[in-house]
């Protein structure tokens, strides 16, 4: 359960350096060259999601997700970039809200 404690949220620099991260894995050429970015990308994004409300929480969530499968050389390539830019307009979206 949260704390009754205001949730401050993440700075604009910092929702730009977890989307860069995640870009960074995205364009990874290859898994194994990707791992050491997800590892920084899941450290990141655990930290963020923190202080960010249930729902844009999970957005970010979504986010690494979206790019630790388009990470590398996969199949349907276009088909995760195209899931992983969704995923950055909906965090984006979400955060204007907040």
């Amino acid at each position: 359960m949260r704390s009754s404690i205001p949730l401050q949220p993440p700075s604009a620099s910092q929702i730009s350096a977890l989307q860069s991260l995640a870009r960074e894995v995205v364009h990874a050429p290859s898994k194994r060259a990707a791992r050491p970015l997800v590892r920084r990308l899941h450290d990141e994004a655990a930290q963020l999601r923190t202080r960010l409300p249930p729902l844009v929480a999970s957005s970010v969530s979504r986010l690494v997700r979206c790019a630790e499968a388009a990470s590398g050389a996969v199949i349907e390539k276009a088909l995760r970039l195209e899931e992983f830019n969704q995923a950055c307009e909906l965090l984006l979206r979400l955060l204007d809200g907040c």
